[in-house]
């Protein structure tokens, strides 16, 4: 049977992937999201489905485009906000259908309070590009919007401000088990939470995070497009096989963009370098150790 003829279940309704052909990952003039969401656009657009159709889930989307979930979910969001498609809680996302009265969702109670909640973390790590860009959009919003700002350490004691009025952002850590269980109860507790840095999808808790496999795919096809074949990457953890999700995600991207190129990986052009923070030191280093090879790489990115 031809991939193309092999069928893809999406709700109770069937689509080949022939209908689903995707052609969005050969370009970089686009973030990888903006080119997906393009690409669902015009299958809209065309009519490829009926109002009020079920439409895929991230899960889905990110099989079919050869993603993460990361972009697909921030291209069904991108999605929603233009009137496309709407979600019903519990069922799924459909079609937008705007002659037809649709579901609206519960207008949560305003807010007076946002806490941004962190654990033992060195302040001057908040100067990374990340953080900064980060509070000053809050701060915009809160001015905005009349609510009251601040930052709470939270240490061992996992103890919240206790507000109705209070919404709180976690600066979460993936490896800390006691966050994880923390979180699962403050959602048990219906607060209003959202996490940061790292996402977790059991409990379906919204998320701002990176798009660390966009990231790593778009710098390795730009290197690419110089015509560059032997690229290195430096990355933070203990060892290829034991490193956090954010740099896992990056290296995936970077292997997908060398796949694509019909470009063999070759394990001996990442460096990991170890340390709780990234830093300067840390990717001098790996420049040092991938330029010393004995087939040394003239084309590089850091992380």
């Amino acid at each position: 049977m031809n991939v193309f003829e092999k069928v893809a279940f999406v709700g109770i309704k069937k689509y080949t992937l022939l209908d689903w052909s995707v052609n969005v990952l050969g370009s970089i003039k686009k973030p990888l999201y903006q080119q997906i969401i393009d690409d669902l656009k015009d299958k809209i657009m065309k009519g490829k489905f009926s109002p009020n159709d079920p439409f895929p889930t991230q899960i889905e989307l990110a099989k079919l485009y050869g993603t993460s979930e990361i972009t697909s979910r921030r291209a069904l969001t991108e999605l929603a906000n233009e009137g496309l498609i709407y979600r019903i809680r519990g069922k799924g996302t459909f079609i937008h259908d705007k002659k037809t009265h649709l579901p609206k969702e519960e207008t949560p109670p305003q807010l007076k309070r946002l806490f941004f909640i962190y654990k033992n973390v060195e302040v001057q790590s908040f100067n990374h590009r990340f953080y900064s860009d980060m509070f000053k959009g809050i701060q915009e919003v809160c001015q905005q919007n009349n609510v009251e700002f601040h930052l709470i350490n939270i240490g061992e004691t996992f103890d919240l401000p206790r507000y109705d009025d209070a919404g709180y952002i976690f600066l979460s850590v993936e490896s800390d088990e006691n966050y994880s269980k923390a979180l699962t109860q403050w959602k048990k507790e219906n607060k209003k939470i959202m996490t940061v840095h790292t996402f977790y999808p059991h409990l379906q808790i919204p998320y701002v995070v990176v798009d660390n496999y966009s990231g790593g795919f778009l710098a390795t096809q730009h290197l690419l497009s110089f015509g560059h074949q032997r690229i290195g990457i430096v990355v933070t953890g203990n060892s290829l096989l034991e490193m956090s999700k954010e740099f896992t995600l990056r290296l995936q991207g970077y292997r997908q963009a060398l796949l694509q190129n019909q470009i063999q990986f070759d394990p001996e052009l990442v460096y990991v370098t170890e340390g709780e923070f990234e830093s300067e030191e840390m990717g001098y280093k790996g420049l040092n150790h991938l330029m010393k090879l004995t087939n040394p790489t003239y084309s590089y990115f850091l992380y």
